[in-house]
């Protein structure tokens, strides 16, 4: 894996049921998914971690 994740996130709670909150910025991150012998591309996006759960917003992941 290659590229860039910047962000921040607050981790509280046990650790079979955790709180995480805060966002993750990805910038051209690459790799390879190994299971399936493929190529990944994530130019950019942002992964928003809430009480909710993960949002990916506006990310692409590319194969080729």
């Amino acid at each position: 894996m290659d590229g860039i994740i910047k962000g921040s996130l607050d981790v509280r709670g046990k650790l079979n049921e955790p709180r995480i909150n805060g966002s993750l910025t990805a910038n051209s991150v690459k790799g390879t998914y190994t299971d399936y012998n493929t190529y990944f591309n994530l130019p950019e996006g942002r992964i928003d971690f809430t009480e909710e759960g993960i949002r990916l917003n506006n990310i692409v992941i590319k194969d080729s």
